[in-house]
């Protein structure tokens, strides 16, 4: 993974799971109906990507490769020029992001919000 190779990684075998909640207590509409899926090998980050990693991502050239993106995506960016979040801009070295209360100098601690289905796509 370009930028975030000392991220830990969670590698979840290939095979039948049940998943959905199985309690009898409080859990979302979204959690019911517990059930058998399979499950194809996969890779994912133990934690949550901040704002830090993610800038680690763009600066290593990930918005540059076309490797990490879905080919949608990868249409999307380059038909729109795309080389970083939509609300986020680099001034002087320093990424910024805009706020309800303007411009701000981005936390590179904060975990990664408001990025599109394509962006996260792009770190994959």
């Amino acid at each position: 993974m370009l930028g975030a190779e000392f991220l830990r990684h969670l590698l979840p075998q290939q095979g039948g799971y049940e998943v959905g909640y199985a309690g009898d207590g409080f859990c979302f509409d979204n959690e019911q109906r517990r059930h058998k899926v399979y499950m194809q090998d996969f890779e994912i980050s133990a934690s949550l990507v901040t704002n830090g990693e993610y800038i680690e991502f763009i600066e290593a050239g990930g918005y540059d490769t076309f490797s990490y993106w879905f080919d949608e995506g990868w249409a999307w960016r380059c038909k729109h020029q795309i080389n970083s979040p939509l609300y986020w801009t680099k001034i002087e070295g320093q990424w910024h992001y805009y706020t309800l209360a303007g411009l701000k100098p981005l936390d590179k601690d904060a975990l990664l919000s408001h990025v599109s289905y394509y962006w996260l796509g792009a770190s994959r």
